[in-house]
């Protein structure tokens, strides 16, 4: 889609509604994941106030994972733990059979020839604000050319079969299970990103409860939660784990490789400290120095250590001693 500020986007929606009343539930999402469809239906029972007792979907491989003749259809685990939590039946569209649910299509075609193609919109955010206008008009105020009837109006009648299957969130705040073992380094791997737990559960296997924003890991009796960062490529360590990690490495050089690589995991300006610091080191002795700077990043914050970093790169001084100074400095 062309918007008027001269940006180009692919929009991807999703879209529901209950059979009776035809209430419609449209979202502009980012991307066709399996978690984005779970999100997004939650986010459309709590439009209609409840569950219906059955969902209709098509076959896409967010919804089954088995082939597509193959019967009863193997649900993706994302979907399959959703529906058993609300206890309703998954029924899925039988190929090129889009009159079995025909209301949904004839969504998708308002949304796609009535909205997307019959308006042009200032940028992405004109598009959402439009949209949700548009939701209000043909939900609350427009009769409904198959029922005759203004659909929030019939939803209400539906309302007291909805509640009967409440949802318990608005799709923020549901969590999907994955569960990974605890590396040798005292984390665990989702999507890119490695998470820190207790180095005493090595080895063990973690469930992750993974939300839209945040990662609960249970191992053991033990419970970290992460700030959610996929695809971030490095590491995502609470303090209590690198402090817990330093003391339960034995030998010099093993707690003095983990203290550097700890040090290196603070991004660019600590690894362009490092990379000096190391080569400048008398008889290459940087053990000693690693232990002087891993303490004086346990004396202060992440952000005040990175921005001493900083000014002792600027001034050519990459030492244990110069930063003190300009830890002291600031403080």
């Amino acid at each position: 889609m062309n918007f008027k500020d001269g940006s180009t986007q692919q929009v991807q929606f999703f879209g529901g509604r209950p059979k009776y009343s035809r209430f419609m539930h449209i979202e502009i999402v980012n991307e066709q994941s399996a978690e984005t469809l779970v999100r997004s239906v939650l986010r459309c029972l709590a439009a209609f106030g409840g569950s219906p007792k059955e969902w209709v979907f098509d076959n896409p491989k967010t919804v089954r994972i088995s082939p597509i003749h193959q019967n009863p259809p193997v649900l993706h685990p994302y979907l399959g733990q959703l529906v058993n939590e609300h206890k309703v039946i998954a029924n899925l569209c039988a190929p090129r059979s889009g009159n079995q649910k025909g209301s949904v299509e004839r969504l998708v075609g308002y949304v796609k020839n009535g909205f997307l193609l019959a308006y042009t919109f200032d940028d992405h955010e004109d598009l959402k604000r439009r949209l949700a206008e548009g939701l209000y008009a043909v939900n609350h105020t427009r009769t409904c050319d198959a029922t005759k009837r203004i659909p929030a109006e019939a939803l209400l009648e539906e309302r007291p079969y909805l509640n009967q299957r409440p949802t318990r969130d608005a799709g923020e705040s549901w969590d999907f299970r994955e569960s990974v073992t605890v590396l040798p380094e005292g984390l665990v791997a989702f999507r890119g990103t490695k998470y820190s737990v207790s180095p005493a559960m090595i080895g063990s296997v973690a469930t992750l409860f993974v939300r839209e924003s945040r990662i609960d890991i249970y191992v053991g009796l033990e419970v970290c939660q992460h700030i959610r960062k996929d695809g971030f490529g490095g590491i995502v360590r609470a303090p209590k784990h690198r402090d817990e990690t330093a003391d339960i490495l034995k030998g010099r050089r093993k707690k003095a490789t983990f203290r550097r690589q700890r040090i290196h995991e603070l991004g660019p300006v600590a690894q362009r400290f490092l990379c000096k610091w190391v080569h400048t080191c008398e008889k290459g002795d940087w053990e000693g120095a690693c232990d002087e700077l891993f303490e004086l990043l346990c004396e202060h914050s992440e952000t005040a250590f990175c921005e001493a970093l900083s000014v002792c790169l600027a001034d050519g001084c990459c030492s244990a001693q110069a930063m003190r100074r300009t830890l002291k400095a600031a403080a």
